[in-house]
């Protein structure tokens, strides 16, 4: 298939997501409550921020996909499946379990080849279905995104909601009781990387990347919902290093590039960004140890 990223360097990311009267991502646990750790700070799980990658370029009669993959990018789609679907890439009147029976017959590197999000993040699913045809296929991918966590506790709020048109043949108005629940506000943050190791075992190249970072800033953007409208990104910094192992800590990096909250109560919830300190670029001594560093939200 396509040339691998046999010399591409190392990569941290970090995203600075403000979450404003809005639920990021709700708890199923907790009937769809804005997910909080014990101590009152909030979370947003790897697998909710991937699916937003999924879901801008499953259908290729979307905008984003005709805006960025075919006009911009010049992709073919057949090679920008998305695997974690429905369908697969097998048309829409496919069921499911079809579309999985389908995909299990694939070889390896035709897996490879049709499915960006196995390229990009691994395909966990196929781990078992694949040992017969060796250990090649990378189960992690080549991006790795840690959870969300909020920099300050969070507060929640519920709210019941009412409609004038109802569908009950013996009541004038509808109801949901407690339907909606929202974080007042909150500044998260994100860790990644790139994995040069992982990319080269999964496959992914440099224009999977390419799309990965024109996506990136519209992953709230463009699958907004009433309840997720709200979320934005503020940041989402990607730092290439000066060779594949990496050429200084990312945990330095992380940490320089945090919000912190301002005032004597770190803990305090806040009301607005303007409750942080939000850096805008790296230390001097910290940049100099990368071969570049990019705000994607701003570079788009």
């Amino acid at each position: 298939m396509k040339t691998p990223l046999a010399r591409l360097n190392r990569v941290t990311m970090f995203y600075v997501i403000e979450v404003d009267k809005a639920n990021p991502n709700g708890d199923p646990d907790k009937e769809g409550e804005p997910r909080t750790y014990d101590n009152g700070h909030g979370w947003i799980s790897p697998q909710s921020i991937k699916h937003h990658y999924r879901d801008l370029i499953e259908d290729k009669e979307s905008v984003v996909w005709q805006d960025i993959g075919d006009e911009l990018l010049h992709l073919n789609p057949d090679e920008f499946r998305i695997l974690e679907s429905r369908t697969r890439g097998f048309g829409d009147d496919i069921t499911p379990a079809k579309s999985w029976e389908k995909v299990r017959q694939l070889s390896v590197d035709e897996i490879r080849d049709h499915y960006v999000d196995a390229r990009w993040f691994g395909a966990t699913m196929l781990s078992n279905q694949k040992k017969d045809q060796g250990t090649e296929y990378c189960r992690a991918g080549a991006l790795f995104l840690n959870e969300g966590y909020s920099v300050a506790p969070v507060i929640i709020t519920r709210a019941t909601l009412t409609r004038e048109a109802n569908t009950e043949a013996d009541k004038e108005r509808g109801m949901a009781p407690m339907a909606n629940k929202s974080v007042i506000h909150g500044i998260y943050c994100v860790y990644g990387s790139l994995d040069v190791e992982g990319a080269r075992k999964s496959g992914c190249t440099q224009r999977d990347l390419e799309l990965f970072k024109k996506l990136t800033p519209e992953i709230y953007k463009q699958t907004s919902s009433d309840c997720r409208f709200g979320t934005n990104l503020l940041h989402v910094w990607w730092m290439e290093h000066k060779s594949r192992l990496g050429s200084c800590s990312e945990s330095a990096l992380w940490e320089a590039l945090t919000p912190k909250r301002k005032g004597e109560d770190p803990n305090k919830p806040s009301e607005s960004k303007n409750d942080y300190i939000i850096p805008t670029s790296l230390p001097t001594a910290l940049e100099s140890k990368l071969a570049s560093c990019v705000d994607l939200v701003d570079n788009n």
